[in-house]
């Protein structure tokens, strides 16, 4: 990665894209604005802007790929409470993801997306949740053996029942924008009546919304890119293999 910030307000959305009461104090006790973007975490404007910066990257990056993967990984140790939420530092959940493929022996391919946050309730043990931080990347498909080297790196537990997943990627701009989308989900994970478990997302919203605005109003969007076999220049991805 590079050491200088992305240029968010040359992506920056009109503010009546989310035009929320919480959104509107949020953009104006930071000061953020199309000329100066604050690119904190709960600021959807920023998020948006992150989002359409990421597309381009992306669109970019694979222009020369028709055949491509979007790879779903959760790793059981990136969650964090109510209490320990404001201690979450965005740069070791994605350095963690990326040791993990670097331990698969997969960081010799190019890897591009973000890190998504959700909070997590569970049918099976009501009153418990947790905030989780899982990664959405994009890259060429895997194969048998190197999916089944990936997946031996993680660990499946009762929250995290599908650590690992991928599916092909048919339309790379939508898969793009969900990678990297401006705000986040709530996810109630329940047992069907075939005894399968499924998840149910919902947009955050109400205390848990707040709890996140709060808590992780100093992080930042632009740290939770992962990127594998690109170094980043400001605004600039550059292969490196």
């Amino acid at each position: 990665m590079g050491n200088t910030n992305i240029d968010l307000a040359r992506y920056y959305p009109t503010p009546k894209l989310f035009a929320s009461r919480q959104q509107r104090a949020f953009r104006e006790l930071h000061n953020c604005n199309s000329s100066h973007p604050c690119g904190r975490l709960p600021c959807k404007c920023c998020g948006k802007a992150m989002q359409r910066w990421l597309v381009r990257r992306c669109k970019k990056t694979f222009a020369s790929s028709s055949d491509l993967q979007c790879v779903s990984i959760i790793i059981a140790v990136t969650t964090a409470s109510d209490k320990t939420l404001s201690t979450i530092d965005l740069k070791r959940i994605t350095r963690t993801y990326r040791n993990v493929i670097q331990r698969a022996g997969l960081s010799t391919r190019l890897w591009i997306g973000g890190v998504d946050v959700s909070r997590n309730t569970y049918q099976w043990d009501p009153g418990k949740h947790h905030w989780q931080f899982q990664a959405m990347l994009i890259t060429t498909p895997l194969s048998k053996t190197q999916w089944m080297a990936l997946r031996a790196c993680l660990v499946k537990t009762d929250e995290v029942l599908r650590p690992l997943r991928a599916k092909n990627v048919y339309e790379l701009v939508g898969i793009t924008k969900y990678a990297m989308k401006p705000d986040f989900n709530a996810r109630y994970s329940y047992v069907n009546k075939e005894g399968r478990r499924n998840t149910f997302p919902t947009s955050l919203k109400g205390a848990d919304l707040r709890t996140l605005t709060e808590q992780m109003s100093d992080s930042l969007h632009q740290d939770r890119l992962i990127t594998i076999g690109l170094r980043r220049h400001g605004n600039v991805l550059v292969k490196t293999q």
